[in-house]
């Protein structure tokens, strides 16, 4: 959903009440997890597909820049934001993904 919050106002990983909700909002965790995992890829240049227990730092040897690159492109991918609190919490794939998947389900069930 690039684009997501320029084109309709709206942001669709924000959970607060007075938060207009986009209409087609659906969490398919599958789908959610492939792409966490293509944008991982895109951005750290992998040729492979990571497993998601795999640790950020350790595995991937993620920096803080790509760090910043990697929550840039997440919040491009899926619309709204990850604050700076969020971000140092990451410390696997499955943390990313399920903090995504988190938003998006809450999103799904104030509709």
């Amino acid at each position: 959903m690039p684009g997501a919050i320029a084109a309709s106002g709206r942001d669709p990983l924000q959970t607060t009440e007075d938060c207009p909700q986009p209409m087609d909002m659906t969490v398919d965790e599958e789908g959610v997890r492939q792409r966490i995992l293509e944008v991982v890829r895109d951005v750290l240049n992998l040729e492979q597909e990571p497993d998601l227990d795999s640790e950020l730092t350790g595995d991937l040897g993620v920096d803080s820049l790509d760090q910043l690159s990697l929550v840039m492109a997440l919040e491009d991918e899926f619309g709204g934001s990850i604050s700076e609190d969020e971000a140092r919490g990451l410390r696997t794939l499955r943390d990313v993904v399920a903090l995504v998947s988190h938003r998006l389900e809450r999103v799904a069930d104030t509709r």
